[in-house]
């Protein structure tokens, strides 16, 4: 009786340790394989309101980027700050493009659904105003 006891507890055992072993391998091959999207077709639109105080930090981050989105585009959600001073000061190898939402629009909802219209590029990245990025953002 108490063979079959160990013939059972050692069938379990090895069902388990299997069991862990595919685990182990899909998460191997999930984790390694990731998507890669190609830089030159990703737009990034960043939809704002009165973030004056932060888009400095936004652009600073973005002239250490060491490689550029196709484009970014800034959609102005009826700010009443000073943030086209700041924009004018972004010098970028990428095209940048500021669009003025309508009077009747606002909302980010409605900001993101402009920027995605005027996008160029076949990936779209959302941003908000107030992050900073890494240098190697798109590497990562």
């Amino acid at each position: 009786m108490i063979w079959i006891y160990i013939l059972l507890f050692s069938l379990f055992s090895v069902a388990c340790l299997f069991g862990f072993w595919i685990r182990y391998q899909w998460n191997k091959n999930y984790l390694t394989k990731r998507n890669v999207y190609p830089i030159e077709e990703i737009s990034v639109i960043v939809p704002f309101r009165n973030e004056a105080k932060n888009l400095p930090k936004l652009i600073e981050s973005l002239h250490r980027l060491e490689r550029f989105p196709r484009e970014i585009i800034w959609v102005n959600d009826h700010s009443e700050d000073d943030f086209e001073h700041i924009l004018k000061s972004l010098k970028v190898p990428f095209k940048s493009t500021v669009i003025h939402l309508q009077p009747e629009d606002e909302g980010k909802k409605t900001a993101i659904r402009v920027g995605i219209s005027e996008a160029q590029g076949k990936y779209i990245l959302t941003w908000d105003a107030d992050i900073e990025v890494r240098a190697n953002y798109f590497e990562e």
